[in-house]
């Protein structure tokens, strides 16, 4: 994701000039990947963890777990600030929000009980771009 604001410094999707900011966005990218991705992996894709089919339930189970436990940790992200990760303005960082969405949508996970996370994802999921990307991605897929 980096390499896309790397790529179009004028969109200004990190915050380049300051340097607590950047380090701030780069936390949260990481936070993405070392939790709600692992978490994810327990879930859909046990066999990285083990080839123990006994096992493997257990593994889902406490992966929900997880999940739920770093849903609530991006709603207090959320809440921090202005309405997007890093205050007032879009950043990459906001662009996960949307993905974790949609992946709480095919969990056994209550999404009322994030309402910062849901008013993160409303406010990118209300962005012309985003529409503009789901639009590109969707004739992609065709």
């Amino acid at each position: 994701m980096s390499l896309i604001a790397y790529r179009f410094p004028d969109a200004k999707l990190l915050p380049f000039s300051d340097p607590v900011g950047m380090g701030k966005a780069y936390e949260i990218l990481s936070w993405f990947a070392t939790n709600l991705h692992v978490a994810i992996a327990q879930i859909w894709r046990t066999e990285r963890f083990t080839d123990d089919d006994g096992i493997k339930e257990s593994l889902k189970a406490s992966g929900v777990r997880n999940f739920e436990r770093a849903l609530a940790a991006f709603n207090d992200m959320g809440a921090a600030g202005g309405p997007f990760l890093l205050g007032e303005r879009f950043s990459i960082a906001d662009g996960l929000a949307p993905v974790a969405a949609r992946w709480m949508k095919r969990l056994p996970i209550e999404p009322t009980q994030f309402p910062a996370f849901k008013a993160l994802v409303a406010c990118v999921e209300g962005r012309a771009a985003y529409a503009r990307a789901l639009e590109r991605e969707s004739a992609n897929a065709q």
